[in-house]
């Protein structure tokens, strides 16, 4: 064992605290404008009211939607950085650990490191991590100071570990079972972290988890109204669809019946017309085409003296020609008139 392996080991500790320090500067909260306020009276809005409450409700949603994205990362980044940070600081333990058996186990001549910048740059950054718990810490500014007296003139070689570290014993006073915080420090329910930071990743980890349930929310509360605004939408249309039926009803009715006034002032129209044709008909006079002409049985005009009466001619039906007939005799003239009166009178 040569202080240089020492020296190693003890820059290789540090690299692990220093990754774990910032590892600790990477944990981070979240928040953003929480605007969910939603809309009021969405059962008696219009269509056009709807759409417009719709739209509003689409953008908050979009917004806390997002936000939570951002959340539900943000605390999954923190988790992976805080295994990472326990990671590291539990190989930061594991290299004091073996740093301090060195200390048990090996003569102080095999240990002394001479660089005394060294042990006060690593002393000064180490304690400005903020990232060990007070046990390692502890552990730690125990080797480092023993380290640091080895090379101190007024130091004996005969003092113990354990009386550099704690100091020199009291009388009566119990010696100390494990000379170095550090090995209390692995068995410790602490941890190797530092209580603050345990705090801190805490408090982020609440104010997410909070925030989560706070948005979560908002975003289930918008979603009921956007379905409240769907329902009151189909209302709205079913609304307008029986106005429309009912104003279509009425118009059909308007048409039925003034279909039948028509048919009837049709109708009645047409009954005085034939009534009065039929008045007209009534009253109309006669024509001389109207007067009848005299029966048979009314007397001739006589004709003239000597003149025989024209019998009435009456169309035969066509025939065949025949031989003309001898012409018959001519009639004896009439005597006088009172014979043709009896001739007449013998015929009614």
């Amino acid at each position: 064992m040569f202080p240089s392996t020492l020296k190693q080991q003890l820059i290789e500790f540090k690299g692990h605290i220093d990754a774990a320090a910032l590892l600790a500067a990477s944990l981070k909260g979240y928040s953003f404008p929480q605007s969910f306020q939603g809309v009021s009276a969405i059962e008696s809005m219009s269509l056009d009211e709807l759409d417009a409450a719709d739209q509003q409700l689409s953008g908050q949603l979009s917004g806390l939607q997002s936000g939570l994205e951002q959340i539900n990362a943000q605390l999954s980044a923190n988790t992976q950085v805080w295994n990472e940070l326990i990671a590291e600081l539990n190989a930061a333990a594991a290299e004091l650990a073996v740093i301090g058996g060195y200390m048990n186990n090996l003569d102080p001549n095999c240990l002394e490191i001479t660089d005394e910048q060294f042990f006060n740059e690593f002393q000064s950054s180490l304690n400005q991590s903020g990232v060990l718990s007070e046990t390692l810490t502890a552990s730690l500014n125990g080797i480092i100071h023993y380290l640091q007296s080895l090379h101190d003139p007024g130091t004996p070689y005969s003092v113990s570990v354990s009386d550099i570290v704690y100091g020199p014993l009291s009388f009566n006073q119990e010696i100390t079972v494990q000379p170095f915080p550090f090995l209390i420090a692995v068995n410790q329910p602490e941890g190797n972290i530092s209580g603050t930071l345990v705090s801190t990743y805490n408090d982020f980890s609440s104010s997410l988890l909070s925030l989560k349930d706070s948005t979560a929310a908002g975003i289930t509360e918008l979603g009921n109204q956007q379905q409240l605004i769907s329902q009151t939408r189909t209302v709205r249309l079913e609304e307008i669809e029986q106005a429309r039926l009912a104003e279509q009803a009425k118009k059909d009715e308007e048409a039925k019946q003034a279909l039948e006034k028509q048919k009837e002032a049709e109708a009645k129209e047409k009954a005085e017309a034939e009534e009065k044709a039929k008045v007209e008909a009534t009253a109309k006079p006669e024509t001389p085409a109207d007067i009848t002409k005299p029966e048979a049985s009314e007397q001739p005009v006589p004709s003239p003296a000597g003149t025989p009466a024209t019998p009435e001619v009456t169309e035969a039906p066509a025939q065949e020609p025949q031989a003309t007939p001898s012409p018959a005799p001519e009639p004896a003239p009439a005597s006088d008139l009172s014979d043709s009166q009896q001739v007449k009178g013998g015929d009614e």
